[in-house]
């Protein structure tokens, strides 16, 4: 599959949302940063353009409860006051799926203009800062998530040297996505109104820009022997040798040292992390998803230079446990009397927007309790996103958070 993949990446840098409802206030400062030389916009600014310029606006003749956080038209029209193109973004709305991705794909290799696509039925932007490509046909995309938001506290302003795509609370710097895996994230929109029913994208089309990108022919190398794995281990490391990104060079060096993990299981599928170990410390540069019956590659991610994904699953799963058995409501309880589930789980929540920050689930004879792998964030219940409706409606309100117990 490799030797006829032609990979294009926009130097785009990951950002982070502030807040949970202004992915799409981030994703709006990551293309203005990238068009502009760096200039970083503030999101908490960027949100109240977008809801002045949301189509869906109360302003416009809607009602409140249709008024979207982001709409498309929202983000195209903040994105056109902040940027001189020759030909500005336009909001790319069809009923066919393929005539939007044909649009995120022009954008990519012509405009050289990363293009904005809403995702999970209208409830989250990304930023697709590339492609890979083989024989005309997209076959996976380098996605931006700006998911998650900060648990504790919100950055300092954003800057070019921020943390940022270090992986945890900082986000990812870049997720690979195979299209047959994207292709059951960017669903066609369930909100009702001029979008419903519709694949959605923000993208340029129009005069090529000279730089930015980069072009990146597969070239065979050395073959490569992968280090000793568990099974599954094994069959992900495979799956990134397939797609080539030990052929990119932040790839190639995420992954350098490093050893596949043992495979952690989370409602339909698992992931297995990419853990180096020096001098005593433990990172995990790189974490790759799986389908758990069949193994098929959902996709992979990487943290920045110097980053890690994740603390190890079993050490924070003991961490965890022990620090829930020591909780003052519990400590009348016996140790074996707080259970903890062996699989995560993981569904599309207010609480999580992503696969990749699944929950650890506790019991005892009182109460279930789910934690976010991420953070240590503690909730009794889970509340269902707004895959239906724009805007998300009270969360689940967080009892504590492991993780500052734990630093006390």
């Amino acid at each position: 599959m490799t030797a006829d993949l032609v990979t294009t990446r926009l130097q785009v840098r990951y950002h982070r949302q502030d807040d949970d409802d202004l992915c799409g206030a981030a994703a709006v400062q990551m293309v203005v940063a990238f068009l502009q030389d760096g200039r970083i916009l503030v999101q908490d600014d960027l949100e109240k353009e977008i809801a002045e310029n949301n189509a869906t606006r109360v302003g416009a003749g809607h009602a409140p409860e249709d008024e979207w956080d982001a709409d498309p038209v929202g983000l195209q029209k903040t994105l056109n006051a902040h940027l001189d193109l020759r030909h500005g973004f336009e909001v790319t709305s069809d009923v066919d799926r393929g005539v939007a991705e044909n649009a995120v794909v022009r954008a990519i290799e012509d405009p050289q203009v990363p293009p904005l696509v809403l995702t999970d039925e209208g409830g989250h932007w990304k930023v697709i800062k590339g492609c890979q490509m083989r024989d005309g046909e997209p076959v996976a995309w380098f996605a931006l998530d700006p998911w998650p938001a900060p648990t504790v506290a919100r950055y300092p302003p954003h800057t070019l040297q921020d943390r940022c795509g270090l992986g945890v609370q900082f986000g990812t710097a870049e997720e690979h996505i195979p299209i047959e895996a994207w292709r059951r994230s960017f669903d066609a929109v369930e909100t009702p109104g001029q979008w419903q029913g519709r694949f959605v994208a923000v993208t340029v089309d129009g005069a090529p820009r000279t730089r930015g990108a980069r072009v990146e022919p597969f070239l065979r190398p050395a073959a490569k022997r992968a280090p000793r794995a568990t099974r599954l281990g094994a069959v992900a490391w495979s799956h990134l040798e397939e797609y080539g990104l030990f052929d990119l060079s932040d790839w190639r060096e995420a992954l350098q040292d490093t050893t596949p993990g043992e495979p952690e299981f989370a409602s339909d599928y698992c992931t297995v992390q990419m853990i180096r170990s020096s001098n005593g410390s433990v990172t995990v540069p790189v974490v790759v998803r799986m389908d758990a019956a069949s193994h098929e590659y959902l996709g992979a991610r990487r943290a920045a230079p110097g980053g890690s994904l994740a603390e190890l699953s079993a050490r924070k799963r003991e961490k965890f446990l022990h620090a829930i058995q020591n909780r003052p409501e519990n400590r009348h309880l016996e140790p074996a009397a707080v259970i903890l589930q062996p699989q995560l789980h993981w569904e599309m929540c207010c609480e999580s927007s992503s696969p990749w920050d699944p929950f650890f689930v506790f019991r005892t004879p009182e109460r279930t309790l789910y934690v976010r792998h991420s953070d240590g964030a503690v909730f009794e219940d889970l509340t269902p996103r707004w895959r239906a409706h724009p805007r998300p409606i009270a969360t689940a309100r967080r009892l504590y958070r492991l993780e500052d117990e734990l630093e006390a």
